[in-house]
């Protein structure tokens, strides 16, 4: 399976896939034109690494900013990480966010209560 990384530009965040070493990645701004073109590729290739993930899984969320368009991608991409959770494989989910910013923080634990997998804050 390959690896996928977008460079962060204006609109859309960095994200790294990495098959080999189980990290799921998305750090910067989210306010993509067109959040089902721009997130397509990244479920797509979610729902095959699930069908042979790495020994643990680690998904890392530094959003500085997010739309509620990426809102309901981000609530669709771990909601197919449940299904990891769920079979009993290791995952860790990290949601960090500037200890200034609430508003960061409480959409993390809103998305926090719509998943299986328990979700690990880390302020800084």
């Amino acid at each position: 399976m390959e690896n996928l990384f977008f460079k962060a530009q204006a609109s859309t965040p960095e994200v790294i896939l990495n098959a080999k070493t189980g990290l799921v990645s998305f750090e910067g701004k989210s306010r993509p034109e067109d959040p089902d073109l721009f997130f397509m590729p990244i479920n797509d290739w979610i729902i095959d690494y699930i069908k042979n993930p790495a020994k643990k899984t680690t998904l890392v969320f530094k959003f500085s900013y997010f739309n509620t368009s990426t809102s309901k991608k981000l609530i669709e991409i771990l909601l197919l990480f449940d299904v990891l959770f769920i079979s009993g494989k290791e995952i860790e989910i990290n949601w960090h966010y500037k200890v200034q910013d609430e508003d960061m923080l409480e959409d993390g634990e809103m998305l926090n209560e719509l998943t299986e997998a328990p979700i690990n804050f880390i302020g800084y």
